[in-house]
C-alpha cells in the first residue's frame, strides 16, 4: 500500500534549498572579504596618520627643514606591524589664493599672495601594500610659522 502523505522532502525541494543556501553563503563570504579589505585600509590610514603625527611633532627636524629649505627623505620601521614606511618632506613658502571682489566691475579676479614667515610643509608617506609589488601613498600638509 502506498501512502500519499509520507513525511520528507522531494529531490526538487532539496535542490532548491541547496541553491538558496549556496547563494546565501556566497553573499556572506563576499561581504566578509569586502569588510576585511576595508579593515586593512582603515588600519593603514590609522598607521599613516600616527606616523605623520609623530614626524610633524619632531620640532628639531622641522626647524632644520625650515632652515635648510631642502627635501628630506628617510625610512621608518613600524615595529608594531612590521612595515617599512618611506617618507619625504618638502617645504615651500605658503602661498594663498585670494579673490579680489573690490574691482567694482562685478568680476572677481583671483591672485596669489605669499604669507610672510609661513611655510607649507608637505609630507609624503609610502608603504608596501599586500606585496612588495604594490605601494600605498599618503600625503599630509601642515602650515607652520618658525
Amino acid at each position: 500500500m502506498i501512502h500519499q502523505n509520507e513525511a520528507g522532502f522531494t529531490l526538487l525541494e532539496v535542490l532548491v534549498a541547496l541553491v538558496i543556501l549556496s547563494f546565501s553563503l556566497s553573499a556572506l563570504f563576499e561581504n566578509l572579504s569586502i569588510s576585511s579589505r576595508i579593515s586593512m585600509k582603515s588600519e593603514l590610514n590609522f598607521q599613516a596618520g600616527r606616523i605623520a603625527n609623530n614626524l610633524f611633532m619632531d620640532y628639531k627636524m622641522l626647524d632644520s627643514l625650515i632652515n635648510s629649505q631642502a627635501v628630506v627623505k628617510g625610512r621608518i620601521d613600524d615595529d608594531e606591524y612590521g612595515r617599512e614606511w618611506a617618507y619625504s618632506f618638502e617645504i615651500n613658502p605658503l602661498i594663498v589664493t585670494l579673490i579680489d571682489g573690490a574691482k567694482g566691475d562685478g568680476e572677481e579676479a583671483p591672485f596669489n599672495v605669499e604669507v610672510p614667515n609661513m611655510y607649507r610643509i608637505t609630507l609624503h608617506l609610502e608603504a608596501p601594500f599586500r606585496s612588495l609589488a604594490q605601494t600605498i601613498s599618503f600625503q599630509f600638509v601642515k602650515w607652520v610659522r618658525p
